[in-house]
């Protein structure tokens, strides 16, 4: 459980799982976060999802100090790709590659390729103005809008329902009449939720018909 390398004795994973497992049963907080140096990509969305943004901001300043752009926007998208039913993390890493510019270009062109990263993708190689990459169509918008809800309704009940409302009535209806063939993880637990939340009945009625279209054309 141990390691010693010269002076200096260092506990193994094993080590400090089972300090971490021994201060937890005695009700003793700590931070047991991995070290930045040794920090995944994906270990750093996971966590940062569930720091308050300042804290967040500073952990990915930290470990992108610690690669070259091109280096980690590779990484955070490929964890983003693997974790495909996160929309949390997807956010996450295409906001920070986002911040990136061209470096993050070969990046981007490897995402087209990945179904829940290609909406992401499009969009930021159109902002870029590369050269023969695709532009974004209306199902990578409804894609986008998809994760935008799947994160508010992760929010709880209010923050799902204003954000429904802040899109209005119209256009929320023109939504639902498409959003149903978008082969997104959580289209049809989106569509339920709104037909059982939302206050306006005629909303309510077309999130049902919706939910009705998407569960036939999955079987």
């Amino acid at each position: 459980m141990t390691e010693v390398s010269g002076d200096t004795v260092s506990l193994t994973p094993l080590g400090t799982e089972g300090v971490v497992h021994l201060l937890d049963d005695s009700d003793i907080e700590i931070d047991a976060r991995p070290a930045i140096e040794s920090m995944s990509a994906h270990e750093l969305l996971v966590l940062s999802a569930e720091l308050p943004e300042e804290e967040a901001d500073a952990e990915f300043a930290a470990w992108m100090r610690l690669r070259e752009p091109a280096k980690a926007a590779e990484e955070l998208l490929e964890a983003a790709a693997k974790d495909g039913d996160d929309a949390l993390i997807r956010v996450q890493a295409a906001s920070v590659v986002g911040t990136l510019g061209e470096a993050a270009v070969p990046a981007w062109q490897a995402a087209l390729d990945e179904v829940s990263l290609r909406p992401y993708a499009a969009t930021h190689l159109s902002q870029l103005g590369v050269e023969g990459a695709p532009e974004p169509t209306p199902d990578d918008t409804n894609w986008l809008i998809l994760d935008m809800w799947t994160i508010s309704a992760g929010l709880g009940r209010q923050e799902f329902v204003g954000s429904l409302r802040d899109i209005g009535p119209e256009l929320l209806n023109n939504l639902l009449d498409v959003v149903w063939k978008i082969p997104h993880a959580h289209v049809e637990e989106l569509l339920d939720l709104i037909s059982q939340v939302h206050p306006d009945k005629q909303i309510a009625k077309a999130a049902r018909r919706a939910l009705f279209k998407a569960r036939s054309a999955a079987q």
